[in-house]
């Protein structure tokens, strides 16, 4: 399957389910009268091609009313990069963006700076960071990053830190391809599981990760948080 008619081929795709537990129906949720999904995927198109991944119909035919393309994966994918690499198997390109289902002000900007570290940092993974607030600097649900000139050294949720990781990634077909292999064996090894974060299995894999600075976004985790981005919104985001 081929999207591309350009000489580096980009496909984003954005991860989506209905099944939040903090916020179920999450990708439907309306913010000023469309479904967040759906600003997730205007937002994005401007930068490349997307494709929603998702296991539920209701979200796959939402996005392909509207337009845009999804594709329907397996409801036993553990992880929206699970749902990445199930994309990756069936639409060969070079670079595969992952953005956020929940991020409906994502900047466009943003992919196209991953895209372009991704050009120049192929055989590593590329990920987004952002400067960390003293506010938030606390907080164990952030993610803290710690880097030697781009180059990932940890990741955790505990102590402080000065960045913050944004979820905003890009892979290769291959690493994506090891990435899936390791979770259909069950195989995770203790920094991912030790640390809850997803993008460890590639640390755990070998693979090096590569932090770069992007803009922090807000995300909706919870159904209070659209009014969070309404606020945004309004102020002319």
């Amino acid at each position: 399957m081929s999207l591309f008619n350009r000489e580096d081929r980009v496909v984003i795709v954005i991860p989506s389910r209905l099944g939040s537990t903090r916020f179920p129906n999450k990708p439907l949720a309306k913010i000023n009268g469309k479904e967040m999904i759906l600003h997730v995927c205007e937002r994005a198109s401007k930068a490349y091609p997307v494709i929603v991944a998702t296991p539920d119909n209701k979200i796959y035919e939402l996005v392909m009313k509207n337009g845009y393309k999804a594709m329907m994966t397996s409801s036993r994918c553990k992880t929206g990069t699970d749902r990445v690499a199930e994309v990756a198997y069936r639409v060969d390109a070079d670079i595969y963006v992952n953005v956020q289902g929940d991020e409906p002000l994502i900047n466009p900007e943003d992919i196209n700076c991953i895209v372009n570290v991704k050009k120049i940092c192929y055989n590593k993974i590329v990920n987004g960071m952002s400067h960390i607030s003293q506010l938030h600097g606390w907080d164990e649900n952030i993610v803290k990053v710690k880097h030697g000139e781009g180059n990932l050294i940890s990741m955790t949720r505990k102590g402080t830190g000065d960045y913050k990781q944004v979820g905003l990634y890009a892979f290769n077909r291959n690493q994506l391809f090891s990435y899936k292999l390791i979770s259909e064996n069950e195989k995770l090894k203790t920094l991912e599981k030790h640390e809850n974060i997803e993008i460890l299995r590639f640390v755990d894999l070998g693979i090096p990760i590569f932090m770069t600075l992007v803009n922090s976004t807000p995300a909706v985790d919870v159904p209070d948080d659209i009014n969070k981005i309404l606020e945004v919104i309004s102020n002319g985001t």
